[in-house]
C-alpha cells in the first residue's frame, strides 16, 4: 500500500513538473512573453532547475535546451526512483531510456489535451477572458492541421475533438508500450 501511495505522489510531482517544463519549452518556442501568466506560472514552477542548466545551455533561437534538458532530467529521476522504489531494483536497464522517453512523450501529449481542453473550455464560456487568447495562440498550430480537413459544422469547430481523440489514442499506445 506504501509503494502504491509513492508511485502516485511520484507520478504526480513528476508529472506536474515535467508538463511545466514542457510547457516551458513550448512557450519559448512559441515566442510569448514571459509577462504572460502561463509563463510566469511555469518559470516561477521551474526555474530552480532550469536557470543553473542555462549557465550550460544558454537560450539560443527558438529552443529552451535548458528546459528541455531539465524535462530530461526529471524524467530520468522520475524512472529510476519507480524501478528503484516501487518495483524494488531496476532489472532491465536495456529499458531505462526507452522509458524516460515514453514518459516526456506522455507528459507532452498530456500538455497538449490540457491547452486543447482549457482553450475550448474558455472559447465557450468565456471567450473574452484575460488568458483566453494566449490559449488559442497555443492551440492554433495544433489545430491547424485538422483544421483543413474538418469543416466547421454549424458554426462549431470540432477540430478540437478530434484532436483530443487523437491524444488519447496516443496515451493508450504509450501505456501499452509501456506494458511490454
Amino acid at each position: 500500500m506504501l509503494r502504491e501511495i509513492f508511485q502516485t505522489v511520484l507520478g504526480a510531482v513528476a508529472g506536474l513538473l515535467g508538463m511545466a517544463l514542457t510547457m516551458r519549452v513550448y512557450l519559448a518556442w512559441m515566442r510569448l512573453s514571459r509577462n504572460n501568466p502561463l509563463a510566469i506560472f511555469s518559470i516561477a514552477l521551474t526555474d530552480w532547475l532550469v536557470a543553473p542548466l542555462r549557465r550550460v545551455l544558454p537560450l539560443r533561437g527558438r529552443l529552451d535546451g535548458a528546459a528541455l534538458f531539465g524535462a530530461l532530467l526529471v524524467a530520468m529521476a522520475f524512472v529510476f526512483l519507480l524501478d528503484f522504489v516501487v518495483y524494488s531494483g531496476v532489472a532491465n536497464w536495456y529499458l531505462f531510456l526507452p522509458s524516460v522517453l515514453l514518459h516526456m512523450i506522455r507528459w507532452v501529449l498530456y500538455l497538449i489535451f490540457l491547452l486543447v481542453v482549457v482553450d475550448s473550455l474558455l472559447s465557450l464560456v468565456n471567450p473574452h477572458a484575460p488568458l483566453a487568447p494566449t490559449f488559442a495562440l497555443l492551440t492554433r498550430p495544433l489545430l491547424a492541421p485538422l483544421r483543413r480537413f474538418i469543416p466547421p459544422i454549424g458554426g462549431f469547430d470540432l477540430s478540437p475533438w478530434a484532436l483530443l481523440i487523437l491524444v488519447l489514442i496516443g496515451l493508450t499506445i504509450l501505456d501499452d508500450l509501456n506494458r511490454l
